[in-house]
């Protein structure tokens, strides 16, 4: 079924440059949202300012992130690491059935909604 975004929140660290996060329908960008200055130091997670749109099922999101980086830059999930991220407000709840891959750190993974948030080990 479909969802309406009602805010997004990009998330990079130091060298971290320019983030955009664009909505595909079919193939084409129907929908793209932009930070073109991103200073971690800032502001640690932009969210633009942008009416709510509607996602639909089967479109997909395509995220690009732009970096100042160097041959030492590490990537990944940790805070020293860098990483490019967006984070969505949306409705109505929507069935999880992915989480990501447990680190050693995390433990605890949100299992797929059953009307309740439950966590499991």
């Amino acid at each position: 079924s479909d969802i309406v975004i009602l805010k997004q929140a990009f998330h990079m660290h130091g060298t971290g440059k320019r983030i955009v996060n664009e909505v595909l329908r079919n193939g084409k960008v129907i929908h793209e949202t932009h930070v073109d200055y991103f200073d971690f130091f800032q502001t640690a997670a932009p969210a633009p300012q942008v009416e709510p749109f509607r996602v639909k099922q089967g479109d997909s999101f395509r995220t690009s992130c732009y970096f100042d980086a160097t041959d030492t830059t590490v990537f990944g999930g940790k805070s020293q690491d860098e990483m490019c991220q967006v984070y969505m407000l949306y409705f109505p709840k929507q069935p999880v059935d992915y989480c990501g891959s447990p680190s050693p750190r995390q433990k605890q993974c949100y299992a797929k909604f059953d009307g309740k948030d439950s966590l499991h080990d």
